[in-house]
């Protein structure tokens, strides 16, 4: 490294503002000597943050003297700072990261491209003009703008993985109130590295926390460190990094025989009847989700997963099924407006279509076990089973895997795969038997 750098305020004279500016002094080995670099106002969702401050006790406050340590020397959190000063301090943090990813830039040889680069860093195509490095406040604007696109759910999922957040950093803070801690505590995300994770995921194995709900909120956290820089040095994912965990897989897949006992039930009772329907026409669909379910209108003979719209690369359209057993219960279901089934209204706007959506999932859970119990099925099943029974069934009557794919609207023959891989467990006494190598086996 041929340069080295500090974050400094520099008095010689002031700026317009009455204030000092704050500069990066990089000290070149070349010549022995220091030289200042101004550094841009930094552009953030919240308006434009000029980089300085009114004198050295501001700037000690807001910057040197951030670090809190213990009696060892160690760094255990940051001072409180309010208002402008935290945005400053989060704009000095941006700038910090960014000066981290400059010295480790092997291309740029000269004192010149050095200053160039600082002095040119919101030219750059590969920065972000909005970048937050607040870990929460990164978190509320992507929150946010769920809310706003309509993905509620996923918006809800974020908001349960930023309230873990605060509790594990509480506890390991030894803060009472989340309300103070949001103050005091003023995360980077930068801060979330490989160390920080596993020291995550060990707090949710001791509060009894699965392997897919840690996954889940290891997704959530990596997704807001992909939203400010994938690039980063420190960024934590991918190999060699934290290995987000996943819960082992499971066959959830219903055999031909059960799916009759369901085909045939009829009931009186409007619970276990309703329950029956739903999941019945989502498995003759190719296990499509409720949502899509309840999305549907009148006269409608393809959809699209909505959950994959904005993922997928490409579109895939996707027939509906129609056969007497759907049919009956579209006849049993359907409204008076344009929704095929009676429950999403005409008017009702995303928000409210969710909280229906959320609220019929939960009521289908409890049904489809009682279900499950009164027809003696070996396993409890959930609206989701339908999805992997579709799949189970037509792997196991020797439907092509790409017939299947295509049916289950998969953009990708792996990802259906992951239904199918675990058969293992159903096969596994036959597996035992091709193999074995006893007299009597060998005599039949």
């Amino acid at each position: 490294m041929r340069f080295k750098y500090t974050i400094v305020l520099d008095k010689r004279r002031k700026l317009q503002s009455g204030k000092y500016p704050i500069k990066v002094n990089i000290h070149s080995y070349a010549d022995n000597k220091n030289h200042y670099v101004s550094i841009q106002p930094l552009f953030t969702a919240s308006g434009k943050i000029e980089i300085s401050c009114e004198n050295q006790k501001e700037f000690d406050s807001v910057w040197t003297n951030r670090h809190k340590k213990d009696s060892f020397g160690n760094e255990i959190g940051e001072t409180t700072v309010y208002g402008n000063k935290l945005e400053l301090r989060n704009a000095l943090k941006i700038q910090n990261d960014r000066l981290t990813v400059l010295m480790e830039d092997n291309s740029l040889k000269s004192l010149a491209e050095v200053k160039d680069w600082i002095k040119n860093w919101d030219a750059k195509e590969d920065e972000v003009e909005t970048i937050i490095s607040n870990l929460w406040v990164a978190f509320d604007d992507y929150i946010k703008k769920l809310n706003e696109d309509h993905r509620y759910k996923y918006a809800t999922s974020m908001g349960s993985t930023i309230k873990k957040l605060t509790e594990f950093v509480e506890i390991e803070s030894n803060l009472q109130k989340l309300r103070i801690y949001r103050d005091v505590i003023d995360l980077s995300i930068t801060d979330i590295d490989v160390d920080f994770m596993n020291a995550f995921e060990a707090f949710m194995f001791k509060q009894g926390r699965s392997k897919s709900t840690i996954g889940v909120y290891a997704r959530n956290i990596r997704t807001i460190w992909n939203k400010v820089y994938e690039s980063h040095p420190k960024y934590p994912f991918g190999k060699g990094g934290y290995v987000i965990p996943e819960g082992a897989r499971k066959n959830q897949g219903l055999s031909k025989a059960d799916v009759k006992k369901i085909v045939d039930f009829s009931s009186d009772n409007e619970y276990l009847q309703t329950a029956r329907d739903y999941f019945l026409f989502c498995f003759y669909n190719g296990g499509m989700n409720i949502k899509d379910v309840l999305h549907l209108k009148k006269g409608q003979k393809e959809f699209k997963r909505l959950k994959s719209i904005r993922t997928a690369k490409k579109e895939v359209i996707i027939p509906l099924v129609f056969n007497k057993i759907t049919n009956d219960i579209i006849n049993r279901r359907t409204g008076k407006g344009s929704y095929l089934f009676d429950v999403i209204k005409d008017g009702d706007d995303a928000k409210t279509m969710q909280k229906k959506v959320d609220a019929l999932n939960k009521y289908l859970r409890p049904q489809l076990h009682k279900l499950s119990d009164l027809l003696e099925l070996e396993y409890k099943i959930t609206a989701n089973w339908s999805r992997h029974s579709n799949t189970t069934i037509l792997f196991e009557e020797g439907i092509n895997l790409k017939a299947i794919s295509e049916g289950l609207g998969h953009t990708s023959l792996k990802t259906t795969e992951g239904y199918i891989n675990t058969m293992i467990d159903k096969e596994r006494p036959k597996i035992e038997k091709a193999l074995s190598f006893d007299e009597d086996d060998s005599e039949k």
